[in-house]
């Protein structure tokens, strides 16, 4: 297959970093006061106008734990903020270094996320996350994957053809949209598959054993 992919735009979570533990929705259900079923119904809920910045971190909090029946103080609400930053900064070490070193080599990388603005304000402190040439974030554009203006208002930013770029996302929903503006794309569900499909697009392997990094 002739591909020339000059830029590969990631999805955030559950790509570049680990998904949600468990442990992570129990810990805020216990800082709300509430049981965890209610509390991770109404997290994803209202997630979709969190992460469009519809409202910030502490309205988010609030109209969860409404919906649970609860009442929160401010510092219950901080709490919650900072437990759902934690929950999304755990970095998935093979595709930050392949992401570092796709940059270093020349091909431009992009983020293109559904991501509220408390987590997009958080990542300035995130150590593990490298460099990259482009970020669209859905708080900040006022929409989400996977509606088109995201993908093209990212290639347009990139100055890319959608044909010579790659994204990467664990939805197939945002992957197929991408497809059909004739981005290469695929779904990312784990190291071996993209492993596997990398070579079809003539893009460098991942480093397996970078999950070992620290």
């Amino acid at each position: 297959m002739n591909t020339d992919i000059k830029a590969v735009l990631f999805d955030y979570g559950n790509v570049l970093c680990l998904q949600h533990f468990k442990s992570d929705l129990e810990s805020m259900a216990q800082c709300l006061g509430a049981d965890v079923e209610p509390t991770t119904s109404a997290y994803w809920e209202f997630r979709d106008g969190f992460d469009m910045g519809t409202y910030h971190g502490r309205e988010y909090w609030s109209k969860v734990a409404a919906r649970c029946g609860m009442q929160v103080t401010e510092k219950q609400l901080l709490n919650l903020i900072e437990l759902d930053n934690l929950g999304w900064t755990r970095p998935d070490h093979v595709m930050v270094e392949w992401a570092n070193r796709l940059r270093t080599s020349d091909i431009a990388t992009a983020i293109v996320s559904n991501m509220p603005q408390d987590i997009r304000e958080y990542l300035h402190s995130v150590e593990w996350l490298p460099t990259f040439d482009h970020y669209s974030f859905s708080c900040e554009l006022l929409t989400l994957k996977p509606d088109s203006k995201i993908y093209e208002h990212t290639l347009e930013a990139m100055n890319v053809h959608p044909s010579n770029a790659l994204f990467l996302d664990d939805r197939e929903v945002n992957v197929n949209a991408a497809k059909a503006l004739g981005m290469h794309s695929f779904v990312f569900s784990d190291h071996d598959s993209l492993q596997q499909y990398l070579p079809t697009v003539n893009l460098p392997p991942l480093k397996i054993n970078a999950a070992s990094l620290s």
